[in-house]
């Protein structure tokens, strides 16, 4: 009896499966890289970019995988996500070049030296049930290199109050906007994000925190406002239809000063308050186009002659009385004294 029908019913056929050579489709293995002093203090790299690769030896020298970036903008960490990978395997990870040459230390482009240390080891198994992994390690740098600096952390709190202060649920999106300067026209390069989304997803508040870069022995000044998606304050938006409050508009951060906390809060506007703003508005214009009543009267040029009085006319009529009664009196006067002389 062959070794196909050996064990089995007449009839039937057993095949056997080599389960070892299966693959799972949800076995995966995230790399996360973070950067670091010597002495444990985290570094944030402005723009820079790394390698990793998964190897099937442990020296790193048989790659088995795709290399990934790993892209550092404004923060200290980053993740990369092997995906697809076989079964009951175990891989090797190993930071490398763009090529996948594996290296244990490397150089930045101003020549300072960093090595990569993994704490639990750089191999990962997939057992025959597949899985996801984990794996971190770090790159710890002998002295602050160009384009790398300190980390702080800003802390943004979100909150909409209704009319008459409550706080009020809410599904809108807000965004916060982080500027290099006080008169908000310049968005800062220092910071992992400066236009931040703050949607309330149905709530009266939300949280978010944003690090910060300062320059090895320096210190960065922040200024922090409302705007809308496009980095544009709301403040000079008339269709923005909250009162803004902002806590604390600057924050400087320095070697002693490397967490800040600035809350921004939104307050709806009542009706009857918009509707005695536009009123005073209007009487204002009117206001504004309404000449002025003046007590000096300005002459007119005219073609008559005469200086009669004319009905209507803000001539004073009684000093014209007075001056004609004084007129007879005095011709008066002269006709009786001429009558005595004769």
């Amino acid at each position: 009896m062959s070794s196909e029908t050996e064990g089995a019913a007449v009839g039937q056929k057993v095949t056997m499966k080599d389960v070892a050579k299966e693959k799972s489709v949800s076995s995966s293995i995230s790399v996360t890289k973070r950067l670091k002093t010597v002495a444990g203090e985290d570094i944030l790299a402005a723009d820079e970019t790394f390698y990793v690769a998964l190897y099937a030896d442990e020296g790193c020298t048989q790659r088995v995988s795709d290399v990934k970036a790993l892209t550092f903008k404004m923060d200290s960490v980053s993740t990369v996500t092997f995906t697809d990978l076989a079964v009951d395997t175990t891989y090797y990870i190993g930071e490398c070049t763009a090529d996948g040459v594996n290296y244990l230390k490397g150089q930045t482009a101003d020549g300072t030296t960093y090595a990569a240390m993994f704490s639990n080891g750089n191999s990962v198994e997939i057992g025959l049930n597949g899985g996801n992994k984990a794996v971190e390690f770090e790159n710890r740098f002998v002295k602050f290199p160009d384009g790398f600096y300190k980390e702080a952390l800003l802390n943004l709190t979100k909150q909409l109050k209704s009319s008459d202060g409550e706080d009020k649920n809410s599904a809108e999106t807000f965004y916060a906007g982080i500027f290099a300067d006080e008169d908000y026209t310049k968005l800062s390069d220092q910071v992992s994000q400066n236009i931040v989304p703050l949607n309330l997803n149905g709530n009266s508040s939300v949280d978010a925190q944003i690090k910060v870069a300062i320059a090895d022995g320096s210190s960065t000044t922040l200024y922090v406002t409302e705007v809308d998606a496009d980095g544009n304050p709301v403040g000079n938006a008339d269709s923005f239809e909250y009162d803004l409050s902002v806590d604390t508009e600057s924050i400087t951060f320095n070697e002693s000063n490397k967490v800040a906390s600035v809350t921004l809060v939104n307050q709806e506007r009542a009706e009857d308050e918009d509707e005695d703003t536009e009123e005073e508005e209007i009487k204002e214009k009117i206001t504004k186009n309404t000449p002025t009543p003046t007590s000096s009267v300005t002459p007119t040029k005219s073609t008559q002659t005469t200086n009669s009085v004319k009905t209507g006319d803000n001539t004073p009529i009684g000093i014209f009385v007075v001056l004609l009664i004084a007129a007879i009196a005095v011709i008066g006067g002269g006709i009786c004294l001429k009558r005595r002389k004769k």
